[in-house]
């Protein structure tokens, strides 16, 4: 296995549950916005957990978050039958690591790309367009806590939510980039900031969307 696999998954994960929060109605994304950030918390300390015990435990609060943001997903309306397997798969999962038993490093990637793929399945039961844009960043260096926290950058745009999104996720990037990381040796890239985006919020006006994200910074290979 890959040492950086792990990194890699988590990081896909975190692109597309933010893509995925962003596909559904506004209603719903007040609705499930707790759960979605206390899941892309789970995510964020989950790269920074180490040896299979840590790995095992950080899998084991990324799946009792899961379960927490689908019951929000099912309560807020978004219903299929799908997500009632998932539901299952998730509680099959928890009840295996109930025994405190480590995982190795593969078994831990395999949940982790299985995680993904409900990912997308519910990204096509909500219905959400457009084609998804490989994440930017790499494998942690100096360390796996952010460098800054609760930083807030916003953007506008005439074309809807998507753009108005796209426009300050831009920002916040090139905004963490500015943010010191140590000189730690890269294999590919340098060592710079990254932003990790934790909330997203839009405010309508007559002619233009306004998206507010807030991120932390962690320093990344890339």
């Amino acid at each position: 296995m890959d040492p950086n696999s792990y990194d890699a998954v988590l990081r896909k994960l975190y692109e597309e549950l933010m893509r995925l929060f962003n596909s559904l109605p506004p209603e719903v994304r007040d609705a499930v916005r707790a759960q979605w950030q206390a899941l892309m918390a789970a995510l964020a300390a989950a790269r920074g957990a180490a040896g299979a015990s840590g790995q095992t435990a950080a899998l084991r609060a990324i799946l009792e978050a899961l379960k927490r943001f689908l019951a929000a997903l099912l309560e807020a309306g978004i219903t299929n039958p799908t997500l009632q397997w998932w539901m299952t798969w998730i509680e099959a999962q928890l009840a295996g690591l109930g025994a405190g038993t480590a995982l190795t490093a593969t078994a831990i990637v395999l949940v982790l790309i299985a995680i993904l793929a409900w990912c997308w399945s519910i990204y096509e039961i909500v219905q959400a367009k457009g084609a998804v844009a490989p994440p930017i960043g790499g494998p942690l260096c100096g360390g796996g806590t952010p460098v800054a926290t609760g930083r807030t950058t916003s953007s506008w745009s005439v074309w809807g939510e998507h753009r108005a999104f796209k426009n300050a996720e831009k920002q916040a990037r090139t905004d963490a980039q500015g943010v010191p990381c140590p000189a730690a040796v890269c294999t590919t890239g340098t060592c710079r900031g990254n932003c990790a985006i934790i909330n997203i919020t839009y405010a309508w006006r007559v002619l233009w969307t306004t998206c507010t994200v807030t991120y932390d910074v962690y320093c990344e290979c890339y």
